[in-house]
């Protein structure tokens, strides 16, 4: 399972001006971050140097994956691109900042589930270098929140070429929920 209790309480964006020789697709934002009770003390594995740089991707954003992969040729080129980011990301920093409506609206996680992106990373699917931020307690309560919310627009339901009139999620999308929430 790859669940962790996380609140971010210091994010910026890398200042582009520094950043003008990088990939156009490195569009990176740090955070330091801090496990626990945000109302108590941090622990002492919070102090420690490792555990406080984070990299998050904009571009998987659920909007931003759902346009990447329009603009692109193929979903395989959409899917190397995406691995390149992930793989650059992790060489920086060892940890991948990942919001629930990143892992569960996007169109690359939709297809990358643990056991896939562990395979193309070449690591062990339980040792995932993922640290998923949300406001809910666990990944379940996150989709069952925004399952229940008719506000929500699922850019899934865009990338997957979902039928409005066909139940939703469709049995691919929930077997990969599935995996990304049950260990």
């Amino acid at each position: 399972m790859v669940e962790a209790s996380l609140v971010a309480h210091e994010t910026r964006v890398l200042n582009r001006s520094s950043a003008d020789t990088a990939p156009s697709w490195l569009n990176l934002a740090v955070a330091n971050a801090v496990y626990g009770d945000p109302m108590g003390s941090p622990s002492e594995e919070t102090l420690s140097e490792s555990n406080l740089r984070r990299i998050m991707i904009a571009d998987l954003d659920s909007v931003a994956q759902r346009d990447r992969l329009n603009q692109l040729t193929t979903r395989a080129q959409f899917e190397d691109e995406t691995l390149a980011q992930i793989r650059t990301s992790l060489i920086i920093s060892g940890k991948l900042l990942v919001t629930d409506a990143m892992l569960l609206d996007g169109a690359f996680f939709v297809h990358y589930t643990p056991r896939n992106l562990a395979h193309a990373l070449g690591m062990a699917e339980h040792q995932l270098p993922l640290v998923i931020l949300s406001t809910k307690d666990n990944i379940r309560d996150a989709l069952e929140s925004r399952l229940e919310n008719q506000n929500f627009t699922w850019q899934l339901q865009v990338t997957e070429n979902h039928i409005p009139e066909d139940p939703w999620p469709t049995p691919f999308v929930q077997n990969a929920w599935d995996e990304w929430i049950e260990p």
